[in-house]
């Protein structure tokens, strides 16, 4: 195996094995609602990291031609996470109501679009994707 190859697959298994709460949002639809439930919230996921990685590898060109753009990013960065942060300390915890399932292709689109949105929420996705769009652009 070459240097590349050995390092792609390396990295390919980590994030094979990464636990986050979409995947446990996934084995608890695949779970309660059924196989085809859970490949189509998987298939919602991937298309929210495919268009991670488009905006990120988009962006890191577009911003990698503009002069004085690595201090700006980096005070918009801090103030990101610093509001994450406090908005987190100070956010009352959530009430969950359990909702029934409901069959059929409602439920098909519905998890299509639970696994995109769930996964486009986190801040961790996007910032994976840029942190391994800069490395691989490096």
């Amino acid at each position: 195996m070459s240097g590349a190859l050995l390092h792609g697959f390396l990295l390919g298994a980590v994030l094979a094995l990464m636990m986050g709460p979409v995947f446990f949002a996934l084995v608890q639809d695949s779970i309660e609602k059924g196989f085809r439930a859970g490949i189509f919230m998987a298939f919602g996921i991937v298309v929210g990291d495919a268009l991670y990685i488009f905006l990120t590898q988009w962006a890191y060109e577009y911003l990698e031609a503009s002069p004085g753009v690595k201090q700006v990013l980096a005070y918009g960065g801090a103030a990101v996470l610093l509001g994450f942060g406090v908005y987190s300390f100070f956010k009352a915890p959530a009430v969950r109501k359990k909702n029934p399932a409901f069959p059929g292709a409602r439920l098909l689109g519905a998890q299509l679009v639970k696994g995109f949105v769930l996964n486009a929420v986190n801040p961790f996705v996007l910032f994976f994707w840029m942190g391994m769009v800069t490395y691989v652009n490096l």
